[in-house]
């Protein structure tokens, strides 16, 4: 079971990489959300699949 990452779990120099195309994506800034419910459910996606942190 792969876990979704919200926004608010994202912290400065993470990096994300789909595992279909490679793409990676770094986190320069941390999400400022007070409130986490305030963040996408749906988690962060590339090519139809969930981002996994490097």
């Amino acid at each position: 079971m792969i876990k979704i990452t919200h926004c608010h779990e994202m912290k400065e120099g993470d990096v994300f990489v789909c595992g279909d195309c490679g793409l990676e994506l770094t986190v320069t800034k941390s999400c400022g959300c007070a409130d986490e419910s305030a963040c996408s459910e749906q988690g962060f996606n590339c090519c139809g699949e969930e981002m996994q942190k490097k």
